[in-house]
């Protein structure tokens, strides 16, 4: 099969402006010898009136695919077959096919905060059984401010990994005593994204207030600041 792995999108974050149109588009994939293929994603989007979060494919006929308005109420797992896309209909057989998702507002003024995405994955099956014929890997190391910040009752924290290691990702308060531990393993190198949902290692609610979330990964370490809110 052929993996498509994306990175974590804030498209925008923290309000958006008027009359946007921001589309985020990944690598091309073939399926000219798919026997079944889908793509699968999270999601996380909220937005007012007609503004709407798209996934969508370019098969060489424009941009076709699926829309959401309103509120996910959280992040969602979706899940999408190939062969019946919207107006494409059947995609296999298709040999340059790009993956995007897109962000439209309106001409009013909106403090709705967008939309993410993670986890990206387009698999097909052939004949030979499953390989990964594409895989987007992260270049660097990285941590990414926590969303939403502030947060109530719970937060994304999203870090990337160019190759496999060892990760510590260790929630502490203002203080510099630990609060939670939410990753403490080996990780394999790609986009990842943990929740905190303001509970300690013994899962109690903690106070609100100031937090800092630290990672450690060999040689990379990094921390950022988030505020819990009542």
């Amino acid at each position: 099969g052929q993996s498509l792995n994306g990175a974590p999108s804030v498209i925008p974050s923290n309000g958006y402006p008027s009359n946007m149109d921001a589309i985020s588009a990944w690598g091309t994939f073939d399926l000219s010898d798919a026997l079944a293929a889908d793509v699968s994603l999270h999601y996380w989007y909220e937005t007012i009136g007609t503004d709407k979060f798209e996934v969508l494919i370019n098969a060489g006929a424009g941009w076709e695919g699926y829309e959401f308005t309103g509120n996910s109420g959280g992040w969602t797992y979706g899940q999408f077959d190939l062969t019946n896309w919207p107006v494409y209909g059947n995609l296999l057989g298709h040999s340059n096919i790009t993956f995007a998702v897109r962000f439209r507002s309106s001409a009013a003024g909106i403090n709705a905060r967008g939309a993410f995405v993670d986890n990206v994955v387009i698999r097909k099956q052939t004949s030979t059984g499953v390989e990964d014929v594409f895989k987007k890997v992260p270049a660097t190391f990285t941590l990414n401010q926590n969303y939403p910040n502030p947060f109530n009752p719970e937060t994304a924290i999203s870090y990337s990994l160019p190759k496999d290691s060892e990760v510590m990702l260790t929630v502490y308060n203002i203080f510099g005593q630990k609060v939670k531990t939410l990753v403490n393993q080996k990780v394999k190198a790609g986009y990842h994204t943990v929740n905190w949902n303001g509970t300690d290692d013994y899962g109690l609610k903690v106070a609100s207030g100031v937090y800092f979330y630290k990672i450690s990964a060999g040689s990379f370490k990094a921390m950022k600041k988030m505020i819990l809110i009542e």
